[in-house]
C-alpha cells in the first residue's frame, strides 16, 4: 500500500499501487513527493472511480 494525500479531501489515505498507477497514467494531477503521493486537482477517488467505470465499458 502507498500513502496518498488528496488535496480535495484534505486527508492522507493508504491506496493500492495499481490504483495509483491507473490514475497516474491518466492524470497529470498526481505527483510523488518523497514517500507520499499528492493528488492536487479534484478528488483522487472520484477520478479513480470514473477511470474504472470507463475501463469496464
Amino acid at each position: 500500500m502507498e500513502t496518498l494525500y488528496c488535496l480535495h479531501c484534505d486527508k492522507s489515505y493508504r491506496v493500492r499501487p495499481e490504483d495509483i498507477l491507473l490514475v497516474q497514467q491518466n492524470s497529470p494531477a498526481l505527483e510523488k513527493k518523497g514517500e507520499q503521493y499528492r493528488f492536487t486537482v479534484g478528488c483522487f477517488f472520484k477520478t479513480l472511480t470514473a477511470l474504472k467505470n470507463e475501463r469496464t465499458r
